[in-house]
């Protein structure tokens, strides 16, 4: 009888002792055995557990439940700005999350292309990549137009393929459904007419009398378009040979060979527009002077070998052989590959690199026409000119018309 009285009497403190008594994780020894530790938000999901305790929110500034960072991502959350963590596109407010951390733009989708700009090449561990889509702020004095936000990087094969893919390579039928206010007037009236409305017609545009954009199956034929297609498509589209460059290669390469209007709608997929000459010439302005070099004034041969791609200084994964290889993509550069040559607030490849495409918007917001400026990685330094010791100039060639050729490309602006 007394040890039945005795085993009664404990079964009654232990349960007093549950009621009364709230569990109190012990962080320490959890640590200390390489366990996990209990937190409010296990009690409180629990079946039993503590009721008092507040189940997570997306305003507690904390990261939890299926929170991807602090307050946003995940099923119930908001979605995350640029730079926050993400596990899915859906994470985010681009609708792009290419390699675990927000883009600023939605064609920054892949990886390759997407988030692979800056310093160092693909699989060196010392490379210092971003998001290709982030832009960089330009100081512009209010009577001049004010700040905006350029892209950091040139546009990326990448990009171009996200958004392609995006839209079914109807690019035509995307702007005729999506056109921006600016997308009008007298310049943009033969814009429409440029764009593919499917992937063999876009193939084919990219090589429609556009100088290095055509590779053959014979040395002679050479040439380096950034945006990579099975051999069957070329074949058929183009009639020329196989690319001997990976799609994941050349999706990290700067877009080439197209007419301005395909850059046009890529950038207005991604809320912007090309930069006028203006623009791009204030990107490398510092207190009312424009910089001879977007680094500075120094341009000896040294200088512009370490801060720019320009006379075929520049190939990865390979350097083509130029006697034997028709297919020369080695050649064509990755955005950012020259930090020592960035420009004052940032931007990349400001020399260099690809011909930019560039767009003249009138006070009244229509477009009157687009051109290009700045030389590129296939020319060599352009010391004759009295403008300019390495030749940057804005030439105007109305609607569209400028051919597209293997050093021809573009970057956004973001108003």
């Amino acid at each position: 009888m007394k040890s039945i009285a005795l085993l009664g009497l404990v079964g009654f403190v232990a349960c007093s002792s549950s009621v009364t008594d709230a569990p109190t994780p012990d962080v320490s020894s959890a640590l200390d055995g390489g366990g996990t530790t209990t937190t409010a938000t296990d009690d409180a999901s629990t079946p039993g557990g503590d009721a008092s305790i507040v189940p997570p929110t997306p305003t507690d500034g904390v990261k939890n439940g299926d929170e991807t960072d602090v307050d946003c991502g995940g099923a119930t959350a908001p979605k995350c700005v640029a730079g926050k963590a993400c596990v899915a596109h859906e994470d985010c407010t681009s609708g792009a999350c290419p390699a675990g951390t927000c883009s600023e733009s939605p064609s920054c989708k892949q990886k390759a292309g997407g988030a692979t700009c800056g310093a160092g090449e693909v699989g060196d561990a010392n490379a210092k990549h971003e998001d290709c889509c982030v832009s960089a702020v330009v100081p512009r004095a209010d009577a001049a137009g004010g700040p905006f936000k350029m892209d950091k990087y040139l546009i990326t094969a990448g990009r171009m393929r996200t958004f392609l893919e995006s839209v079914s390579y109807d690019v035509k039928g995307y702007i005729a459904a999506h056109r921006p206010t600016w997308w009008t007037g007298n310049g943009a009236k033969t814009w429409d007419a440029m764009l593919p409305s499917n992937k063999t017609e876009f193939l084919a545009f990219t090589v429609a009398s556009g100088h290095g954009c055509y590779i053959g199956t014979k040395p002679a034929d050479s040439g380096a378009p950034a945006y990579w297609a099975t051999a069957a498509e070329l074949a058929n589209a183009v009639g020329g040979g196989p690319r001997t460059y990976a799609q994941d290669e050349l999706d990290t390469k700067v877009m080439n060979c197209f007419r301005a209007p395909l850059f046009h709608a890529l950038c207005a997929f991604d809320g912007g527009h090309l930069p006028s000459e203006a623009q791009w010439t204030a990107a490398r302005t510092v207190d009312g002077v424009v910089r001879p070099y977007p680094w500075g004034s120094n341009g000896s041969e040294a200088d512009r070998s370490q801060r720019a791609s320009y006379n075929f200084d520049y190939s990865w994964p390979r350097k083509p052989n130029d006697a034997a290889d028709a297919d020369w993509g080695g050649y064509l550069p990755a955005p950012g590959r020259f930090p020592l040559g960035y420009g004052p607030y940032g931007h990349a490849d400001l020399l260099g690199s690809v011909e930019n495409m560039g767009v003249v918007i009138a006070k009244d917001g229509s477009a009157t026409g687009d051109g290009w400026f700045q030389f590129s990685f296939q020319e060599p330094e352009q010391l004759a000119n009295p403008k300019h010791p390495y030749a940057q100039s804005y030439v105007g060639f109305g609607t569209g018309a400028y051919a597209p050729h293997w050093a021809v490309g573009a970057r956004c602006v973001k108003d």
